[in-house]
Formats: structure tokens, C-alpha cells, sequence
């Protein structure tokens, strides 16, 4: 295991890997080229990167409690069959598809109930820290020091939130969550819709990525204008050691 300031390639699929390495917020395992990211905000998805699914595999040995490892599709699907040929352990694959937005969303829809979080709004980030999860930031305020955070509130409840959850030189990349009895009521779109537009005034390119089962987050990234750049693929199961 190693923590260094070793920095992939600024892409939009190592934005986030970046951004917890960067910041100390990883534990990082490295193997001829070959990197592993496990983030302190949800240690059992791992980040890996590298040709060869054998040196994943091997990595991988040293690793307790991950459930889940997202890599480049070829090497996903090689290392699914060394799991399968040398583990006891069911593996299943999900992919994971990144897009990018280079242009300003102008809408004339009237989003009156999402608002930008300051420093200033003590309550709402007593609430928010409280009722929701950020990943890539240990404080709000942190997050607020270097990126965006909007929220949608009806009547004294926060039903959802849009953040920068990993930052780049180049790039931004965004969370969401809705409450669930608030879902599919354009939260999501209201909300991000603000933090995209942020992203791009101070000179970054926001990144959307989810799952391709994932359809209300793809409707949402398609209502914005985002367009597809890459994929890469989650290979699940069963950690090799608890």
C-alpha cells in the first residue's frame, strides 16, 4: 500500500480518483503501473487503473472489505474470469457511463426553489450534514471552500441536493440525490442545472457519470445537454479477504 502524490491523467474517468488522491483522502496501492484507489468515503468501491487484470488481481489480494472495482471494460470482464477461475466468489458486471458538458444551460423554467449553499447558511448545513451522505469532501464548509453545493427545499425540509463531489484542474464532477419520496419531481434537474453553470464559470467542464441502468439519472444528464464520452465497467462480488 502507498500514499503519494502520484496523479493520473486529467480524463474525465480519473477525476475522482485524482481528487481523493490529491487530498489524502484514499488509501492507494500501486503495482507496475498499476493503480488502486480505495476511497475513505466508501472504502468497498474501489477506483482501479491498468492494462493488465492479473496485477488488478494480485493488488486486489491486499485489499479487505472492497465489494465492488471499476476499470476500463476490457480489463473488467479478464478480471471477472480470474475471480471466477480462482476465487470462490460470484462476480456480476454493471457499466459505468461518463459524460461531459461544455455548454451553459439556459432554460426558462423558473427553479425558485433551488438554492446555492453559502457559508452563511448554518442551518441548512446543520441539516444537510445530518440528513445527507457527501462523498469527496470530509465538511461542507470544505466543499463550499472549493466548489458548489445547491439544494431544493419545500417548506422547512431539504428534499435534494447537487454538489461538486471531486474536483480536477480541467474537470468537475457531480452528485445528486432526492430524497426518495421526492424523486422524479426535477429536483435533480433544477439543482444541477445551477451547479452546472457554476462549474463552467470558473473554467471547469462538469462530469455526470452513472450507471447505464441507472435511467432516471440518464434522463436527467440528457434534460442537461450532456453527451457521452466513455465507458468503463464495475466488476461486483464478494471481498477476496474480510
Amino acid at each position: 500500500m502507498m500514499n503519494s502524490t502520484i496523479l493520473l491523467p486529467d480524463v474525465p474517468e480519473t477525476v475522482i480518483a485524482n481528487h481523493l488522491i490529491k487530498n489524502n483522502y484514499c488509501k492507494l496501492f500501486v503495482s507496475n503501473d498499476h493503480i488502486i484507489v480505495q476511497s475513505d468515503f466508501g472504502p468497498e468501491e474501489l477506483i482501479g487503473f491498468g492494462s493488465d487484470a492479473n496485477e488488478i488481481f494480485q493488488l486486489l489480494k491486499q485489499i479487505k472489505g472492497w465489494r465492488c472495482i471499476v476499470l476500463d471494460t476490457n480489463v473488467a470482464t479478464k478480471l471477472g474470469d480470474l475471480l471466477l477461475s480462482n476465487t470462490k466468489i460470484n462476480v456480476r458486471y454493471l457499466t459505468d457511463v461518463y459524460h461531459t458538458n461544455n455548454q451553459k444551460i439556459i432554460t426558462n423554467k423558473n427553479y425558485e426553489g433551488a438554492s446555492l449553499l453559502k457559508a452563511e447558511n448554518t442551518e441548512e448545513i446543520q441539516i444537510i450534514t445530518k440528513e445527507f451522505e457527501i462523498n469527496g469532501f470530509k465538511t461542507i464548509n470544505e466543499l463550499l471552500v472549493n466548489g458548489f453545493l445547491v439544494f431544493s427545499k419545500i417548506e422547512d425540509q431539504i428534499v435534494s441536493i447537487t454538489y461538486t463531489s471531486a474536483l480536477s484542474q480541467k474537470y468537475a464532477d457531480i452528485g445528486t440525490f432526492t430524497k426518495e419520496a421526492f424523486r422524479g419531481q426535477g429536483f435533480s434537474t433544477a439543482n444541477a442545472t445551477l451547479v452546472v453553470n457554476k462549474v463552467l464559470e470558473i473554467g471547469k467542464i462538469p462530469i455526470w457519470s452513472c450507471g447505464d441502468t441507472n435511467s432516471g439519472s440518464l434522463k436527467v444528464a440528457q434534460k442537461l445537454g450532456f453527451k457521452e464520452v466513455s465507458r468503463r465497467k464495475y466488476v461486483i462480488g464478494s471481498p477476496l479477504l474480510d
